[in-house]
């Protein structure tokens, strides 16, 4: 008989154990385009929003970890996950219930306890009842431990995509304001030569022609205006949400105009490695494929024995005062094992079940470290084009400052007509409205490689150093790390990437005329300076 159940405990655990899929999920040692950025993987530590040095970013940040309504639900799910645990922790141990019932009745002469009579019993009973399949106790712990698990990193994965979203739509704002400060600078500038045109027409110097063109350039600009105003409305209604606020509550923090911020240190990248120990979905991936592992050794228990082990106990007397007296006493104590003979492959069907589900979750680990490495070359790429766009758009501006200079020198010459001042100063202003999104590119991409890279999650008060560990390297019966999966990283010699800073540009000149005979109209142009 100790043979028989020391086979069979064998063939449980060779079966819960078996190697079905080989591991294969490679991670590279470096990044394909760098282009000489320094290597850190304690980046992924910092609070990396706070390299823009914006009190009011910082604030907001703060604010949203805080009342995020998201993040609130993803907290209920890490709870769920907690009492599921505890749920499965408690059906393993013992059932105990307990009744008491007081019965009067007339019984046969025939049969006890009445022998013809009429009488009291007192019966107060409990119940224990324990059944379990040895062989599925540790794997069904084991599955909602990573259940837990994986709800944590959904929780934080949350996080991570929280801090992105509220430092984008900040950065957003930001630019739609310094948009709009840009637009009403123009506006004047417009309304100025449309007033220097009608002084001169009315003078007869120049027909109506000037005045036309300068009338639909002042409204084309004025058409802009609406579009930058909805866009500031909605980015702040946008903060609002992630605040977990109603809106208008924050109009007035916000409503004031600021620049777009800056980062002010160099760009810091962390190693393929560290990225995919510390991002969230793929901690979270790992998990669900051990919860899945596990899972499928539990269906896989089915074909052993299970025990049971119902025990009754309780007394019983015809007097109340007999009731606990040592006599009264009564308890059964029944051992029982059971073992599937048939059962038309039901657990079969629910092992195969359990195996495509690990599958499925091993294949989905790997597309999720892809995806990973995929969205941190990606966006790499995405900022590192930004900040080389940045020279390259400041001597554009320069070009059409130095271009409108030109044509109004003409134009006040009498060599050129009113056509191409405008052209000259439309171009200007859409060329500084090209170099204000390529500056919130920058602080936006930069937002977005951090978060690829899965940093800043830890939270403001985290001080767990970040290693990197070898990710996934697994089977699906047990979900273990078998064998890392990085190879050493050779430090970047070359100087770190850091962002440009912004040229100060000229708002478009109002035009003036030099001629002695004209009127003059003079007007101080306005700088917008991005810090």
């Amino acid at each position: 008989m100790r043979k028989l159940l020391l086979t069979i405990s064998l063939i449980a655990l060779v079966g819960c154990s078996t190697n079905t899929y080989p591991p294969n999920a490679p991670v590279p040692a470096g990044w394909t385009n760098n282009s000489g950025a320094a290597t850190n993987d304690a980046v992924l530590q910092q609070r990396w929003w706070e390299q823009f040095n914006d009190p009011t970013l910082n604030q907001l940040i703060h604010t949203a970890t805080a009342q995020n309504l998201d993040l609130k639900i993803a907290t209920t799910r890490v709870r769920a996950a907690r009492a599921q645990l505890d749920s499965v922790r408690a059906s393993y141990l013992p059932n105990i219930t307990g009744a008491g019932t007081v019965t009067r009745a007339r019984g046969s002469s025939k049969v006890y306890p009445f022998v013809g009579g009429t009488g009291n019993l007192y019966d107060v009973e409990g119940d224990a009842t324990w059944e379990f399949n040895i062989f599925s106790v540790t794997p069904a712990i084991e599955a909602a431990n990573a259940t837990i698990k994986s709800a944590q990193e959904d929780q934080n994965g949350v996080l991570l995509s929280l801090l992105g979203e509220v430092a984008n739509n900040y950065i957003q704002l930001r630019l739609a304001q310094q948009s709009l400060a840009l637009t009403d600078q123009t506006i004047t500038a417009f309304q100025t030569a449309l007033d220097l045109a009608a002084a001169r027409e009315k003078a007869g110097l120049v027909s109506g022609l000037d005045a036309a063109q300068a009338s639909a350039a002042l409204e084309t600009a004025k058409a802009q205006r609406p579009v930058i105003v909805a866009q500031i409305t909605d980015a702040i209604r946008r903060i609002d949400v992630l605040l977990g606020q109603n809106p208008g509550m924050i109009d007035a923090q916000l409503s004031s105009a600021a620049p777009i911020p800056v980062a002010n240190s160099p760009l810091l990248l962390a190693t393929p490695a560290a990225v995919i120990a510390n991002r969230p979905d793929v901690r979270g991936a790992e998990q669900t494929l051990r919860a899945n592992n596990a899972t499928k050794r539990v269906a896989t228990a089915q074909y052993f024995p299970s025990l049971s082990l119902p025990a009754a106990f309780g007394w019983q007397a015809r007097q109340a005062k007999d009731l606990f007296s040592g006599g009264s006493l009564l308890w059964s104590l029944t051992g029982g094992v059971t073992a599937p003979i048939f059962d038309f492959g039901r657990i079969q069907s629910d092992v195969d079940l359990a195996d495509a589900n690990a599958q499925a979750a091993f294949f989905t680990y790997q597309k999720t470290v892809q995806g990973a490495l995929s969205d941190v070359e990606t966006s790499l790429s995405d900022y590192l084009a930004a900040v080389n766009r940045a020279p390259q758009l400041a001597r554009a501006v320069a070009a059409d400052q130095t271009t409108l200079q030109l044509s109004q020198e003409r134009y006040d010459r009498g060599l050129t007509n009113y056509l191409d001042v405008t052209t000259a100063q439309q171009a200007l202003y859409n060329e500084q409205q090209v170099q204000l999104q390529n500056q919130s590119d920058m602080a936006t991409r930069l937002v977005t490689l951090y978060k690829a890279m899965g940093g800043g999650w830890q939270g403001e008060g985290s001080t767990v150093p970040i290693t990197p560990v070898p990710a996934v390297n697994t089977n699906t019966s047990n979900g273990a790390i078998t064998a890392p999966l990085t190879v050493p990283v050779t430090p970047q010699p070359s100087a770190p990437v850091a962002p440009p800073s912004m040229p100060v540009w000229n708002a478009p000149a109002a035009p003036t005329d030099t001629r002695s005979n004209a009127p003059r109209v003079k007007t101080d142009s306005g700088k917008i300076v991005i810090e």
